[in-house]
């Protein structure tokens, strides 16, 4: 069940967390970001659905489902 949400901050700006995905934990979420995103991101954070302020009507996605924008 995918309840983790993984954001990833470019450039080290911790303002501007962008949504990467969510996972079944947060040691796959981390481990998604080392070998796909650690090259293009200065951070990344992972977070229970329960801790996190999510948009009205938002639905979890896979990671290769959600387009990040690049640097």
């Amino acid at each position: 069940m995918l309840e983790y949400v993984l954001t990833v901050s470019i450039l080290w700006e911790r303002c501007c967390d962008t949504y990467a995905g969510s996972f079944d934990s947060c040691d796959a979420a981390h481990s998604y970001y080392e070998l796909n995103l650690a090259d293009s991101y200065g951070g990344s954070s992972c977070l229970h659905e329960d801790y996190v302020i999510l948009p009205a009507g938002f639905s979890h996605q896979p990671p290769e489902r959600v387009p990040l924008p690049k640097d």
